[in-house]
């Protein structure tokens, strides 16, 4: 069994040719002077064609593409052939294109946590609300001392007055 691709691939031989002129052949069409002549023609014109391409050409025709109900031409059979292809084309570059993304989407698939973890993060996200709630100033020193080496504490030096600064926490004032 062909895969799709194959199918599509496989160039149009003489006999696929000589097959869809064949089924168009209930169309009504002009008389050929010489029918060898103008298989050849057919040929010249669906050479590199593949032959899916050319069946869904035959097709597409025969549900009036073309916009007439008259045998195509070699030039108009091989446009038809040419929009075929190229709507195939589209098709495979969409479904390539979807299964790139669901190969992405599948590399960012939501994860699931345990209840550990989420007790963890909800413990975590509160301590963190807690830290900035306003403290008053006792809070405050005594969070500073617990944090810090009581011995270090004692090593800085107390701030200094009048060296042109203002009231702790007021406003300098102005001459």
């Amino acid at each position: 069994m062909r895969s799709n691709t194959e199918t599509i691939e496989r160039a149009a031989t003489r006999q696929d040719v000589a097959g869809a002129l064949v089924t168009l052949s209930c169309l009504p069409k002009r008389q050929s002077v010489d029918a060898v002549v103008e298989f050849e023609a057919y040929c010249v014109a669906l050479e590199g064609i593949a032959s899916a391409t050319l069946a869904g050409a035959v097709k597409a025709i025969l549900r009036n593409a073309l916009g007439h109900a008259f045998f195509p031409s070699p030039p108009e059979l091989r446009g038809q052939c040419d929009r075929i292809r190229s709507a195939q084309l589209d098709e495979m570059a969409n479904k390539q294109r979807k299964r790139r993304m669901a190969e992405e989407q599948a590399q960012f698939a939501p994860v699931v946590h345990t209840k550990e973890q989420m007790a963890r993060v909800a413990r975590a996200h509160k301590a963190f609300l807690d830290s900035l709630r306003p403290m008053n100033e006792a809070d405050e020193i005594e969070a500073i001392r617990a944090k810090y080496d009581p011995k270090d504490l004692e090593r800085i030096p107390d701030r200094p007055t009048g060296a042109g600064m203002g009231p702790p926490g007021g406003e300098v004032a102005h001459e």
